[in-house]
C-alpha cells in the first residue's frame, strides 16, 4: 500500500495492475516490452491506472459514508477508523494519508467529509503530479532525447487514428517511441557505449547513428528520402486542390 500512499511514480510501473497496462500499451504500438513505459503510455495519451484506483477508493468510501450503521460494509468502516484513531495500520489511515500527500488534509479532515467535488479534486491533483513527473522524466532521460523533440503533450497521437496501415503505423511507433530500433544509439546503450561514440557504420560522414542522423543525414538513405519529399509535396498538392 506505500506506494499508492505515498504517490511514488517510480514504483507505481511496477505494480501487477499498472504491468498489465503498460503491456497493453506496447502491443498495442507494436513496440518492444524495453520501450519507455512513460513514452508508450504518452503516445496512447494514457495515465497509470492506479489514478482511476485511486478515484474508484474514494467513490467507494462515500458510499460507506451513506449506509446506515447496522450494515456490515458501514461496521468495517468504523472498526477501520477506530484502528487509525488508535495509530494502527488500516484502509482509513491508508486513505487519510493519500489524502495527506495530496496536501488536501485541511479541505478534508476525515473521510466522513469526502464529496464527489472532492473525489475530482483528488482525481485532478494525482494526473498533475504525474505529469509533471512525465514531463521532468522526458527532459532528463538520455533514452528520450529525440522523443522529447517533438512530444510536448501527453495525448492520444493522431497518426495512430489516421494510419490504417499496421505495418506502416508499427514502423513510426517503434521509431518516436525510441529504443525500438537497430540504429548504434540504440545498440550503443547495452554496450555502455559513450553516446559520442556509436557512429553511424553505412556512411562516411563520421556522425553519430542516432534518430536525427538517420532521418535527415545519412547519405546511404537519400534516395529514399528524396522519394519521401516528393510523396509528401505530392499529398500536400492534392490535398490543397481539394480544399
Amino acid at each position: 500500500m506505500g506506494t499508492y500512499v505515498k504517490n511514488d511514480f517510480n514504483n507505481w510501473d511496477k505494480l501487477p495492475i499498472e504491468k498489465v497496462h503498460l503491456k497493453f500499451c506496447k502491443i498495442y504500438l507494436a513496440v518492444s516490452r524495453k520501450a519507455s513505459n512513460i513514452a508508450s503510455r504518452a503516445e496512447l495519451g494514457k495515465l497509470p491506472l492506479i489514478i482511476n484506483v485511486f478515484k474508484m477508493v474514494f467513490k467507494y468510501i462515500t458510499h460507506l459514508n451513506s449506509l446506515p450503521e447496522t450494515a456490515i460494509a458501514k461496521q468495517a468502516f468504523l472498526i477501520s477508523k477506530d484502528l487509525y484513531s488508535r495509530q494502527k495500520t488500516s484502509f482509513y489511515g491508508n486513505a487519510m494519508d493519500t489524502i495527506k500527500n495530496l496536501n488536501l488534509n485541511e479541505e478534508i479532515p476525515n473521510l466522513e467529509a469526502v464529496t464527489s467535488e472532492h473525489i475530482e479534486a483528488i482525481t485532478k491533483t494525482l494526473e498533475e503530479k504525474y505529469l509533471t513527473f512525465w514531463k521532468h522524466k522526458l527532459e532528463n532521460s538520455s533514452k528520450l532525447t529525440f522523443y522529447s523533440t517533438f512530444k510536448t503533450d501527453h495525448n492520444l497521437e493522431k497518426y495512430l487514428i489516421i494510419i490504417k496501415d499496421p505495418y506502416k503505423r508499427k514502423c513510426l511507433s517503434r521509431f518516436r517511441v525510441s529504443s525500438c530500433h537497430n540504429l548504434q544509439i540504440e545498440i550503443g546503450r547495452y554496450q555502455n557505449t559513450p553516446r559520442e561514440k556509436p557512429l553511424c557504420e553505412i556512411c562516411n560522414l563520421g556522425e553519430v547513428e542516432n534518430e536525427t542522423h538517420f532521418l535527415l543525414f545519412c547519405k546511404a538513405y537519400e534516395h529514399s528520402r528524396k522519394d519521401l519529399r516528393s510523396s509528401l509535396e505530392n499529398a500536400s498538392s492534392v490535398s490543397s486542390s481539394i480544399s
